[in-house]
């Protein structure tokens, strides 16, 4: 210990020596001010900042809706939860209002990608006393989908919707068939804020049809006429004016022309709020309704659908009028959908001896409300159609729906509908196959239902 104090203390000693001895005329440059200094820091990190790797190269990942305008406490605003048909243009209508609020909140949006994500999972336990008198219960997974949305740049979104596959196969364990699938997916050309037009390309839901309701089950409209399609649409949203033009290659077909693209449809719509009113009401016209979901596979019906036979005698176009009206916490939906001729008695659809023209009707009322502080919804709702006893749809449907966000990104629901069959005496076809309305003339379903979203 006494050497090591010995040699801390010269090294001392000499290191005082060597300071008496350094001449008086080298100066030291003067003392920066602390201001000075922490500007000079600053303008260090902001280069820093530029000068890092993949700064404006590589993008981020985000949860549904954009940074900042998440508005309510229940999950309606959420990407998921948009509606199925327009979902091109209703992304573009969120972009728009992402940059509005930017420019209002003075922050810049990056110019590199964003990822955005939203999704959903749905469980259900139904009751159901069939056609048939006999009592059917379950538990299901009933909807679990992720979507995807990539904002590659202020004129480029690409969409990808996975989802689970619910449906079960007959004698077949459901776990089997519990997999994911590509439902959806397409790129849009767009920036509404610069150019009212757009343009989207790839798998999608036609935009034949608006279908929305405040169901748990799914609206006779759209069981009849939602169609999904590899299409390409042109399409335009300024104000209150909508609209949208497509095309493609359908699965049905006439004559020799099944390898072209030989279907088309137009849509049209406005919108309007005055105060606490808010209306919109459209119209749409689609070539063929023969491509459309259930007349493709009708779910285990006596007659399969036209996926058993796609050639027809000739094409059946179709009409849909929507309207929406909302006042406060009250709104209210009417669509009607359906063919303006008839099928081929003989080859392709019948009803009751004659061609089929199948068309249904959906009218829904929904109240908006504070239980225990919590969002809650009350929805009354009744559903027709016509000439689509071939397709397994019911003559009549009434339904009674209450709903709430007790959890926050949560809705929960319960449901009781009542179908009522077509008639005993009322005779169908498709594809040759026959159908008769068998069993009682009406089924009950309760179903309860839990989501979360995000």
């Amino acid at each position: 210990m006494k050497k090591l104090i010995l040699f801390v203390s010269s090294l001392l000693l000499v290191g005082s020596g060597f300071a008496a001895t350094k001449p008086a005329t080298v100066k030291q440059p003067p003392a920066k001010s602390l201001a000075q200094e922490v500007k000079e820091l600053k303008a260090e990190v902001d280069e820093l900042k530029a000068a890092a790797p993949g700064r404006n190269d590589y993008g981020f990942v985000m949860t549904s809706p954009y940074v900042g305008i998440r508005a309510t406490y229940d999950p309606n605003d959420l990407i998921v939860n948009l509606p199925s048909v327009n979902e091109d243009v209703r992304l573009l209508e969120q972009r728009q209002e992402l940059a509005d609020y930017a420019d209002k909140h003075n922050f810049k949006i990056p110019e590199r990608p964003i990822i955005d994500l939203s999704g959903t999972v749905e469980g259900q336990v139904w009751s159901k006393r069939d056609y048939t008198q006999g009592s059917k219960s379950d538990i299901d997974l009933s909807r679990a989908e992720l979507d995807v949305i990539g904002d590659i740049s202020r004129w480029v979104t690409g969409v990808m919707i996975l989802s689970y596959d619910s449906n079960k196969i007959t004698d077949t364990p459901r776990y089997s068939n519990s997999k994911f699938y590509v439902n959806r997916g397409f790129i849009t050309i767009g920036n509404l804020n610069e150019f009212p037009m757009y343009g989207s390309l790839g798998q999608f839901y036609v935009p034949f049809g608006q279908y929305t309701n405040y169901m748990v089950t799914t609206p006779l409209t759209q069981s009849l006429a939602r169609t999904k399609e590899r299409a390409v649409v042109f399409g335009y949203d300024k104000d209150k004016l909508y609209g949208a033009v497509y095309a493609y290659k359908g699965d049905t077909y006439t004559g020799d022309r099944n390898n072209v693209i030989n279907n088309w449809g137009i849509n049209l719509g406005y919108k309007i709020a005055i105060y606490d009113f808010g209306f919109s009401f459209g119209a749409g016209y689609i070539s063929n309704l023969a491509d459309s979901e259930v007349m493709q596979d009708t779910n285990g019906g006596t007659f399969t659908g036209f996926k058993s036979g796609e050639s027809l005698d000739h094409f059946v176009s179709a009409v849909n009028l929507h309207g929406e009206a909302k006042y406060t916490d009250y709104s209210v939906v009417a669509e009607y959908v359906g063919a303006v001729r008839r099928f081929d008695q003989v080859s392709d659809m019948s009803f009751n001896n004659r061609g089929a023209r199948p068309q249904a009707l959906d009218i829904e009322g929904n109240y908006n409300f504070k239980f225990m502080d919590k969002p809650t919804s009350f929805s009354l709702g009744y559903g027709r159609t016509w000439d689509a006893l071939a397709l397994s749809l019911p003559q009549h449907s009434a339904f009674i729906k209450l709903g709430t966000a007790w959890f926050k990104s949560t809705i929960e629901s319960i449901e009781y509908r009542q179908d009522w069959n077509y008639s005993k005496t009322d005779t169908a076809s498709g594809n040759g196959v026959t159908v008769t309305a068998n069993g009682a003339k009406t089924r009950n379903i309760i179903t309860a239902q839990v989501g979360v979203y995000f």
